[in-house]
């Protein structure tokens, strides 16, 4: 029964007149009969104008969460390594006990706002973003290739998929480069089971390190949901990627590759776990980073003698403004292109090119 204020005050006026008690007041209102009493006492003393204006008519509650406090809890979500709500809930109640700045809110209430500012229910995906990589052997008409793909977590959506003939550091930074033009920045990747992305060399993979400049975190996991995707994707393309190649006369792994790029949408409409609803969106890439000086193979150098460098048998001069000279011994941070023999070198936070001048 929907309760009406302005019904009880109507009815308690007729009270007298109609030989109506509180009793069959409540019967008709919903009201308390304590409830009731309550408000014929301040009938008589307030007058019916002053009870029906209500002093937090068209006011938010006193205990209601503000703007600052909103975005404060959006602030530390968006942050939060932890994809779940219960357990970032768990991480809000710590920071906040530390904070001092707002006292803690319930579930519900940290939920509630979660929501409303889109972060679990917007159709575009503004938390925590991660990526599965992930490589597998693929035997396709009796060639054994090596499967690269890229997952959303969230939507299960595949974003990339990559046919290699070996397992190799290029094809990875190649995913990532990928993902990171057409979607943006994922602050995470989950990974399991490649020694290209875990063992580390000198301290760290150049994968690793790549990742570590972007400001990705990687994280070794296996996910229950990401194996059934995966599973689901090589069920797909094992009965029914042969016989498109044959219709496409598809004859090299380049073109396999070129013709994948369509044919992801077409699998993803396919397969029943992916969310296609969903627009996926990441963090902008910062302004101030140029992805050609990040992808790459770094190393040390010293130079030799007139600005030159040696990598591997061939010698490369840094071409350097006049009023700069390198002495000799002085060590360089090299970055090699993964595509071809382009060798850079990272100087005090300039970039300068180099020429080949003595091939063995």
């Amino acid at each position: 029964m929907k309760k009406s204020i302005k019904k009880v005050i109507k009815l308690l006026e007729l009270k007298k007149i109609n030989n109506l008690t509180f009793k069959n007041i409540s019967k008709l209102t919903g009201y308390h009969e304590k409830s009731l009493i309550k408000i014929n006492k301040e009938l008589k003393i307030y007058g019916k104008d002053e009870i029906l204006q209500h002093g937090n008519k068209n006011k938010p509650s006193h205990n209601a969460i503000t703007k600052d406090e909103q975005d404060y809890i959006m602030m530390l979500k968006n942050n939060s390594k932890q994809c779940k709500l219960l357990l970032f809930y768990k991480d809000y109640i710590d920071i906040c006990n530390k904070d001092n700045l707002f006292k803690p809110r319930s579930y519900s209430a940290v939920c509630s706002v979660i929501r409303k500012n889109g972060s679990a229910s917007s159709s575009t995906l503004v938390s925590k973003h991660i990526v599965i990589f992930k490589c597998v052997s693929f035997n396709l008409n009796n060639r054994v290739l090596k499967l690269y793909i890229a997952i959303d977590f969230k939507t299960s959506k595949i974003l990339k998929i990559i046919f290699s003939r070996v397992s190799a550091t290029k094809t990875y930074c190649d995913l990532l480069q990928f993902i990171i033009e057409n979607y943006g920045l994922p602050s995470m990747l989950y990974t399991y089971g490649s020694l290209v992305l875990r063992a580390p060399v000198y301290g760290k993979t150049e994968f690793g390190r790549i990742s570590a400049e972007l400001g990705v975190e990687i994280c070794y996991v296996c996910d229950i949901s990401c194996e059934k995707t995966l599973k689901s994707v090589k069920s797909y393309l094992h009965h029914n990627l042969a016989n498109e190649i044959l219709n496409n006369k598809i004859n090299t792994v380049e073109e396999l590759n070129t013709f994948m790029n369509t044919y992801i949408d077409i699998i993803n409409t396919t397969l029943p776990n992916t969310k296609n609803n969903l627009k996926i969106k990441y963090y902008p890439l910062y302004k101030n980073i140029a992805l050609e000086n990040i992808f790459g193979i770094k190393t040390k150098r010293k130079v030799l003698y007139n600005n030159i460098i040696q990598m591997g048998s061939n010698l490369y001069k840094i071409l350097l403004p006049k009023n700069i000279t390198l002495h000799k011994g002085t060590i360089v941070d090299t970055l090699k292109n993964f595509n071809d023999d382009t060798i850079k070198i990272l100087l005090d936070d300039n970039i300068y090119i180099t020429e080949l001048i003595k091939k063995k």
